[in-house]
């Protein structure tokens, strides 16, 4: 991975490093841009929005495509987005003969399989993420009683059952999922819990890969709305490191840019020009802050 530092103030000392190219992954980018092409010859509806980016959510806007229930008709095409669909609308789509195209990640069908198995062993199912996320939203459209624990004290309120069936949000920390699964044996310590851990293996080394690269930063600034940008900000909790998430550059004050060396990234639902606009406006920022000769 390539990083790029320049000095941005009279005193050399501060710097501002660029960790990139942390964004959208590839896959996710094809997906966005054949969902518009698609959108060129056919009326594209989309089970739940496809990101929270405004600007990607705009972008499909502008194409034609559309998220709202009452948008979906006979004729519509169904573009499954990455964060993936549930089960039963999946049969039910395909039972009324229409046409769909899935664009969900291998990490997330594999997730929603992996809760079905545990479902079929008589599990009380625990997934561990957020609530508003949209594959999470999927996961407990297919099954209504799930458990859904983001934080400790989530954890801590499980009710009783002999046998718990635990899987993962397939963005979440690795290690944060591991710490509440920990605090909920800790809570039932008679009752069984089968783990099966379904975190994303590429969002995984991303997470650890910014304490590694952001060891001796005062600041990480990370540009994103997701849930991989709280779980890049986790990272740098554990690393003792201050973070602030970005969705938009007014959000910085002068503290944040009076830092020694500020550390600057981008969660998995950016744009790569996004990254870049946002990166150019900081540097903006900081030659106006320390004069001309910051450049």
């Amino acid at each position: 991975m390539k990083t790029n530092s320049q000095s941005h103030s009279h005193d050399p000392a501060q710097s501002l490093q660029i960790l990139m190219p942390w964004c959208m992954t590839e896959r996710e980018r094809q997906s966005l841009q054949k969902t518009i092409e698609l959108a060129n010859t056919h009326q594209v509806w989309t089970w739940q929005p496809f990101s929270k980016n405004q600007r990607v959510m705009q972008h499909l806007l502008n194409a034609g495509v559309s998220d709202d229930p009452q948008d979906l008709h006979s004729h519509s095409l169904i573009v499954i987005p990455p964060h993936g669909a549930p089960h039963a609308l999946r049969k039910r789509w395909k039972a009324e003969g229409r046409k769909m195209v899935d664009f969900s990640t291998p990490e997330v069908r594999r997730a929603q399989t992996s809760l079905s198995l545990l479902k079929l062993e008589g599990a009380e199912l625990i997934i561990i993420g957020s609530k508003d996320d949209p594959e999470v939203i999927a996961q407990i459209t297919d099954h209504h009683r799930a458990i859904v624990v983001e934080t400790a004290e989530e954890a801590v309120r499980i009710p009783f059952a002999p046998n718990y069936g635990v899987i993962c949000e397939t963005t979440f920390h690795h290690s944060l999922a591991k710490h509440l699964l920990e605090v909920m044996r800790n809570r039932r310590r008679d009752s069984r819990f089968t783990f099966l851990d379904t975190t994303d293996e590429c969002e995984g080394k991303r997470y650890r890969q910014v304490a590694d690269l952001t060891h001796d930063a005062d600041l990480l600034l990370i540009h994103g709305c997701s849930q991989s940008a709280k779980m890049l900000a986790h990272s740098a909790a554990e690393a003792r490191i201050r973070a602030k998430i970005l969705t938009n550059v007014s959000e910085l004050r002068d503290t944040d840019l009076s830092e020694r060396k500020i550390v600057v990234t981008a969660a998995s639902d950016v744009l790569p020009e996004e990254a870049n606009e946002m990166v150019d406006k900081i540097k903006q920022l900081l030659q106006r802050k320390n004069g001309p000769q910051a450049a």
